[in-house]
């Protein structure tokens, strides 16, 4: 996708993309999947992604940003929760986690910052489960290519 088409939103593309996800949770049996790569979320969302992040669940999606974005993203991503990080992301994360009960969250950890690795696993409540997890979203989009090319 070239930023043109992403300038362009599409919620067939975001629809189809989160639910490829969602089916994934669970049928892996985990509440949700914790993504931090903007490139992946772009591509989840079908928009640019400049300073966020994203919790999808089975049932929901939220997109963690900055007072800078949050009401162009109600605007253009009207299907998501919009979550305005305040004081820190982890504190806002935690936060849903508790809203929505995950208890067994995926942590996209291609192109992770480690320091947000360490201090989710250091910040989070005890009872929240974090499983470090390559590849999904790079696995959807080969998938969706494959099936696009026959």
């Amino acid at each position: 996708l070239g930023t043109g088409s992403l300038n362009r939103f599409n919620t067939k593309f975001m629809n189809s993309r989160i639910k490829s996800i969602q089916a994934f949770l669970k049928k892996e049996s985990f509440n949700s999947l914790f993504v931090v790569h903007p490139a992946n979320i772009s591509y989840l969302v079908n928009y640019i992604a400049r300073d966020a992040y994203l919790l999808i669940t089975q049932e929901k999606v939220f997109y963690f940003t900055d007072a800078r974005y949050v009401q162009e993203i109600k605007d253009k991503l009207q299907a998501l929760d919009v979550v305005l990080i305040k004081e820190s992301l982890v504190a806002c994360l935690e936060q849903v986690l508790k809203s929505q009960d995950s208890k067994k969250v995926f942590f996209d950890i291609e192109f992770a910052d480690f320091h947000l690795s360490l201090k989710l696993h250091s910040s989070l409540d005890d009872s929240v489960l974090i499983i470090p997890l390559a590849g999904v979203i790079t696995g959807l989009i080969f998938f969706t290519l494959r099936t696009l090319t026959g």
